[in-house]
């Protein structure tokens, strides 16, 4: 119990020695002793084989609680690939990150259904050392792992990958890059010294958002999401903060410098509105990321989570002028950094013909350059991620979509999803279908369906049905569960 509590919790085991009754001796030993004070049978285990040394059984070292941990190990692994089994279909999730020795460790998460519950569940497996990056060595190291736990590829019914795809916007142009890299340079300023985080808090404190500065992450929206709220809502009381701590004597001459470079990428038009439109963007990017990460989400429910998110920034770019009226309140500025700048004439050559110059307004440059290759940008990688899940829906969206089709057109689909799957499906899938229907009239979600169907005790009468549903649940919705077990590697 005292293994498993630790482990589970990511603590660690051993200390600089190994002695019963040291206080250095780590906290497995540390909570045998705790344990031994109320455990009489543990207690004179303790005084009787403890410090004996190398050559005695006792139980006691770290050695044996890696066996211990390997035994755990295996025998959750084991109750897994039952499950698996008894579920028969299941989706793979795979997703990579270096650890703390610079090796590529691939983790591996199986997703399936509970056969008695009907609950959708996302399991880790394991972390698998990767020695290449092709997708031909990923390929073979899934099979070789598969094969030996004993789990069919052929059963899997969906694949997802993290490929990158996805760095988007956030680095979609210069101006990007410099206002994230603002934020983490203005969060590093603040938390570099206590006595000015310290005058940060004084003055954010006046707020009514009761906030606090964010540091970024290179993979998390919500990271992201959280440090530009905080910017937007708090953006006076830290230029005061900046302000303060430029003209403090005790602050250092280096500090002094840097708080006024702070106060002027602040101060100008272009930093206040990136802030104001980030903040709406990741502000709905982050509710919608979030209703995508939950395990019960339908897969056929994306298509439109995404549509709605697109049909949002869409609007978003239409609204820069709603933007700039904001951002003109949080900062004195009323111009554009360009229309202040010394414009530069071109030199015209002998053989080039000198036709008019375009001039564009600072506010047209920001307009043109930036905001709207942000909102494009995010559209269009939104888009890519939309149109992935379209030929699920396209297979399966007859179960959500029920209630607003005919009976024709569900006998269409019907028959179009046993011709992909005719392995699975046979010839009464249709009719059962069909029928299964008017039992189900109420449920919303297909989660809530199989959860009725199974309480009815309906798999003898719907087998084709009860297959339909359990390939549909399997299928992921996103690589969260991958990027959440890497958690692990950073202890």
């Amino acid at each position: 119990a005292t293994i498993q509590f630790l482990s589970s919790r990511g603590l660690p085991f051993r200390g600089d020695d190994e002695l019963i009754g040291s206080p250095h001796n780590g906290n497995f030993l540390g909570c045998l002793e705790l344990i031994s004070r109320f455990d009489p049978l543990l207690s004179e285990h303790l005084a009787r084989y403890g410090n004996k040394g190398r050559g005695h059984t006792s139980y006691l070292s770290s050695t044996v609680c890696d066996e211990f941990i390997q035994l755990m190990a295996k025998k959750v692994l084991r109750a897994i690939v039952k499950e698996v089994k008894d579920g028969k279909y299941f989706s793979i999730i795979v997703d990579s990150t270096p650890d703390i020795t610079h090796v590529d460790q691939l983790t591996l998460i199986i997703r399936y259904v509970l056969k008695k519950s009907g609950e959708p569940v996302e399991r880790f497996l394991e972390f698998i050392p990767l020695h290449g990056h092709t997708a031909e060595h990923m390929e073979e190291t899934l099979k070789f792992e598969l094969n030996e736990l004993d789990i069919d590829l052929m059963d899997c019914r969906g694949q997802s990958y993290d490929n990158a795809i996805g760095a988007c916007a956030a680095e979609c142009c210069i101006e990007a890059v410099s206002f994230f890299g603002f934020i983490q340079n203005l969060y590093n300023f603040f938390s570099a010294s206590s006595r000015r985080w310290e005058i940060l808090t004084a003055h954010l404190t006046k707020c009514e958002q009761g906030l606090t500065l964010k540091s970024l992450s290179s993979t998390r929206w919500s990271a992201r999401a959280d440090a530009t709220k905080a910017l937007r809502f708090g953006y006076k009381a830290i230029q005061d903060a900046l302000n303060e701590i430029k003209v403090d004597h005790g602050t250092p001459r280096a500090a002094q410098y840097e708080a006024s470079q702070l106060i002027t990428v602040m101060e100008t038009l272009e930093t206040a509105v990136m802030t104001v439109l980030w903040d709406e963007l990741l502000r709905r990017i982050n509710v919608t990321s979030k209703a995508l990460q939950q395990v019960h989400t339908d897969v056929c429910t994306v298509p439109i989570l995404y549509s709605s998110l697109i049909e949002y920034i869409g609007q978003a770019r239409n609204d820069f002028d709603v933007y700039e009226a904001e951002a003109k309140t949080l900062t004195a500025t009323e111009g554009y950094k360009a229309d202040s700048q010394r414009r530069r004439v071109k030199k015209v050559m002998f053989d080039e013909s000198a036709g008019p110059e375009v001039r564009r307004s600072g506010r047209e440059a920001f307009l043109i350059d930036t905001h709207y290759v942000i909102c494009d940008c995010l559209s269009q990688e939104l888009k890519k991620r939309k149109d992935a899940y379209k030929n699920v829906e396209e297979k399966f969206g007859f179960l959500t979509k029920r209630k607003s089709m005919n009976i024709e057109q569900i006998r269409a689909a019907t028959e179009k999803l046993k011709k992909i799957y005719p392995q699975d499906l046979e010839e009464d899938f249709t009719a059962e279908f069909c029928q299964f229907m008017s039992m189900v009239k109420d449920e919303e979600s297909v989660t809530a369906m199989y959860k009725k169907f199974l309480e009815l005790g309906l798999r003898d009468a719907f087998p084709n049905v009860d297959i339909c549903l359990r390939m549909y649940l399997t299928l992921p919705i996103a690589n969260c569960s991958g990027e959440r077990s890497f958690t692990v590697l950073k202890r």
